[in-house]
């Protein structure tokens, strides 16, 4: 259940038969009323068992169906949108940490590792990453195309190379932007060269995460470094 409170909640409440949980907290800043101060508020997640001594596997699944209900859950897996997969994903994997956190269970290396390879997942599926600036009449646009999309793209600047046109006319947004063959193809090259670069600097990050030795050490293993700077194309 969904719920908030200007108050921060703690993550565990204890009562008599009852065990409350906590989770999935954001802050939103609300106009206070009358021209006072802004108000800070905690929306979060409630999720209420009358059983003290739930066991680690069934009180992870509770609190991943109290928000994804299994049959979206089926959606989203089917679905062929990798951002949201991930997002399930790693709210799974965040899940069972706090059922661990409740429990008193300490953090094991497995679970870390496993913890930080799906932030590194979401990052690399993030605009962040999958990203780049589009500036039309000095308005900039972020956009991004995916594997698939370009190699679609390709397709059409070959088709049109070979046909003896001069001149394709991609879409970036709600624009239809003329360029020459040539620039599309530059352009498309960079991006591909772009997506290249940042797949190899996420392998490493995979690779170096995987032989860290302590809990410590992969809590402050910083996955978000060299990645190559954002191209900005400027039509």
């Amino acid at each position: 259940m969904k719920t908030e409170s200007t108050v921060r909640p703690s993550v565990v409440e204890r009562y008599p038969g009852l065990l409350r949980i906590n989770y999935d907290v954001s802050e939103q800043q609300r106009a206070g009323m009358d021209g006072e101060e802004p108000v800070t508020m905690y929306v979060y997640r409630m999720l209420e068992f009358d059983n003290p001594d739930i066991g680690l596997d069934e009180l992870t699944k509770a609190l991943i169906n109290d928000k994804y209900p299994l049959e979206q859950q089926v959606d989203i897996l089917s679905a062929d949108d990798a951002a949201a997969i991930q997002e399930l994903k790693s709210f799974r994997l965040h899940c069972h940490i706090i059922a661990m956190q409740v429990l008193g269970m300490p953090m094991t290396l497995s679970v870390a590792k496993e913890a930080k390879l799906s932030a590194l997942d979401t990052y690399n599926e993030s605009d962040a990453v999958n990203g780049f600036d589009v500036v039309i009449q000095g308005q900039a646009t972020s956009l991004w195309i995916d594997k698939k999309t370009r190699s679609d793209y390709r397709s059409s600047i070959e088709a049109a190379e070979l046909l003896g046109e001069t001149e394709v006319r991609p879409v970036f947004g709600d624009k239809e932007v003329p360029l020459s063959v040539q620039m599309a193809k530059t352009d498309l090259a960079k991006i591909q060269l772009y997506a290249n670069q940042c797949f190899v600097v996420t392998e490493r990050h995979r690779a170096a995460i995987s032989q860290l030795k302590t809990v410590e050490e992969v809590n402050e293993y910083d996955y978000t470094v060299g990645y190559p700077p954002r191209l900005i194309f400027e039509i």
